[in-house]
């Protein structure tokens, strides 16, 4: 698409963490965001060869509109800022049991007899799997889409 626009949406909540501590910054804007990370390495002595180098990190947040509401939350460690980042924003609900297992999925499955012996390849070299499930076939501009027909998936 060779756009910079972003396609999915997501959370702007940063940590930043050093061995003493750690910190985090909740974005709470519903206008299209960006957050810019830059970092840069410096040294005080030009000719140290890297030795007592530290490294700076920027963050730049940039927001389309909509009120400024900006959350920071104190560690002290990496726990304690998840914690209260979840308390302020809700704990994430766990997914069904079936979702966190293997799914085997592929295009090209051509019949429910292609399935099944999937299926017995996957018990015959005892690797488990919690769905098998077929996908649309699009590439490269074509767009042959899998007919599940009664004729082959009866």
């Amino acid at each position: 698409m060779n756009s910079p626009m972003t396609l999915y949406g997501a959370i702007p909540f940063m940590q930043a963490h050093r061995e003493d501590s750690t910190v985090g910054v909740f974005w709470l804007n519903t206008a299209e965001t960006w957050v810019d990370i830059v970092k840069s390495k410096f040294s005080s002595n030009p000719l140290s060869l890297g030795v007592g180098r530290t490294t700076d990190t920027e963050t730049h947040w940039f927001s389309e509109s909509g009120l400024l509401e900006v959350f920071v939350v104190l560690g002290p460690t990496p726990r304690d800022v998840i914690e209260q980042y979840s308390e302020l924003t809700g704990y994430t609900q766990l997914p069904q049991q079936f979702a966190i297992g293997h799914h085997q999925c592929r295009w090209n499955y051509v019949s429910d007899e292609d399935v099944k012996d999937i299926d017995k390849k996957f018990d015959k070299a005892d690797i488990p799997y919690d769905v098998i499930w077929l996908d649309n076939y699009r590439i490269h501009g074509r767009q042959e889409i899998l007919h599940l027909g009664l004729a082959r998936f009866p």
